[in-house]
């Protein structure tokens, strides 16, 4: 919630002229919705270059059987997000990264006696206040200044007794934030909840990608995946991928082989960022691990 959504802008007239005089000259493909697709992106849709890194993620974010039951929490859309019933309660510590004006998920878990703190650049005070939060502007991220306050500090100043919940939907810096972690800090985290950001970048580098193989050797395991139905979508290498997805992790030791139901269920806690788009289906990563 960094900043704003991300947003498909509306194209000016001329610049549509030149980039179809462009892409024609370079061998573009119009499509049957008169839509035009650069080379690069027909090339990127069937080329199997990306292949590996387009499996490795989905078998990373694939969910897993989570061993508790499953609650969404805070008002239902965009803002809310799927954890583990029996983590919320006054034994857990909440880093929360990402609120702009919407922090009912915050204040959910504070009224079930969860203490924690939210982290935001993009306003100046937490919309809601509640006695067991408090709130720093400043921007989540890897390290310490006047304007930036570092995850792994957070984590390593949570006292040892807590469980912690990690809440990350910062727009792209969720990376950056989780990059920088030590093997240390990632074993303390009990629950990651991310709204990860640009998955159609692996195409440039394999920063998400290795970023997800960082979380899975700590010890992470997916139990909770849905697309955003509010932004773009593509094809790599032939898999249809969502531009961002809602992803729930927890220790591996709760998590167990999934069933239909088990994934039946997990479609049943989906929510509409957009609320005039349908859903995305992503049943090729619900199903992965069936």
């Amino acid at each position: 919630m960094y900043w704003g959504k991300t947003m498909v802008k509306e194209k000016k007239l001329l610049t549509k002229v030149i980039a179809l005089l462009h892409f024609k000259q370079k061998s573009g493909v119009l499509n049957r919705y008169n839509s035009l697709i650069s080379p690069l992106e027909f090339n990127t849709r069937k080329s199997t270059k990306h292949s590996k890194s387009v499996q490795e993620l989905i078998s990373i974010l694939a969910p897993n059987k989570s061993k508790d039951d499953l609650k969404r929490f805070g008002h239902k859309g965009d803002g809310s997000y799927v954890l583990p019933k029996n983590i919320v309660s006054p034994k857990t510590y909440l880093i929360s990264g990402g609120i702009s004006d919407n922090n009912e998920f915050e204040i959910e878990l504070a009224k079930k006696g969860v203490i924690g703190i939210q982290i935001d650049n993009s306003v100046n005070r937490a919309p809601k206040e509640h006695q067991n939060l408090v709130f720093k502007f400043a921007t989540l991220g890897a390290n310490d200044s006047r304007h930036e306050v570092s995850l792994e500090n957070l984590i390593l100043s949570t006292p040892l007794r807590k469980k912690i919940i990690v809440k990350l939907d910062i727009e792209g810096f969720e990376i950056t934030a989780l990059q920088h972690l030590s093997e240390k800090s990632l074993r303390r985290i009990n629950c990651l909840v991310l709204e990860l950001h640009n998955l159609s970048s692996l195409v440039e580098n394999n920063n998400i990608v290795q970023t997800l193989i960082k979380l899975k050797k700590s010890g992470l395991s997916s139990i909770y995946l849905q697309a955003n139905n509010g932004i773009l979508d593509y094809i790599i290498s032939g898999v249809f991928l969502p531009d961002n997805i809602e992803v729930t992790f927890v220790r591996k030791d709760k998590t167990g082989k999934p069933s239909i139901r088990d994934i039946l269920k997990i479609k049943n806690l989906a929510t509409k960022n957009n609320k005039t788009n349908t859903l995305t289906n992503i049943d090729h990563f619900l199903f992965y691990n069936v």
